[in-house]
């Protein structure tokens, strides 16, 4: 039985998911996992090269495009680990992150949402422990004046919500909150579900010691998620 089930949602990620999963694989992971992608209607041979190439993976196709929220919800609804890995397709996992995060999940009880140091391709830091939206500090950050770009991660201190290119969730509060709400198609659905979290009582947490490295962070949330 895996412990940890990483679920990556991609459409037309063909080449970005190539080097996730050989990240993977590079990682060697000694705790049990399952890898599970699903393929939202891609046309450029996603499913094609997954079924080639990684036959190990557990590819679930969709016959069109169900949005992030919903695809990752369906994973989570296929995956049979304790704890659920939301990995976006465009991220590289560092040497030891899987066990790092699974042992860190298996520490702390308490925690039902986790997050990682995450950096930039360049290796500068990618901030992705933020404070909830408010209309001052959305306001701040279309004025330039908020706390952000490249190496502005926040690795300490207070931070209410954590990006979703590296989302631990142990199955049991996932479950219990409901999923991400699959009203957000694309962008907002960590927010939403951080939020609900913090009204229930669940432990979140930023692990610096679990390291990925995450080639988009540009338009998340700070373009889009600041604005519902």
């Amino acid at each position: 039985m895996p412990e940890l089930s990483v679920v990556i949602v991609g459409w037309n990620s063909r080449e970005p998911l190539r080097g996730c999963l050989d990240s993977i694989r590079a990682a060697r992971p000694t705790v049990p996992i399952e890898v599970i992608v699903l393929d939202n209607a891609s046309a450029d041979g996603t499913a094609e090269f997954l079924r080639r190439e990684h036959p190990a993976v557990r590819l679930i196709a969709n016959r069109d495009n169900r949005g992030f929220a919903a695809a990752c919800n369906q994973g989570a609804g296929a995956a049979r680990g304790a704890c659920l890995l939301f990995l976006n397709p465009d991220s590289r996992v560092h040497a030891g992150a899987l066990d790092s995060a699974a042992a860190f999940m298996s520490r702390h009880a308490a925690i039902g949402i986790m997050g990682c140091r995450t950096l930039h391709p360049d290796g500068s830091l990618q901030r992705t422990a933020r404070t909830f939206p408010t209309p001052a500090r959305i306001c701040a950050r279309i004025a330039g004046l908020g706390r952000g770009g490249r190496g502005g991660g926040r690795c300490g201190g207070r931070f209410d919500y954590l990006q979703g290119s590296f989302l631990v969730a142990r199955r049991q509060d996932f479950i219990g909150l409901g999923g991400f709400d699959e009203r957000f198609f694309l962008y907002g659905e960590d927010v939403d579900l951080c939020l609900r979290a913090r009204r229930a009582g669940v432990g979140i947490a930023y692990d610096a010691e679990t390291v990925v490295t995450h080639q988009g962070g540009g338009l998340d949330n700070d373009r889009v998620a600041h604005f519902i």
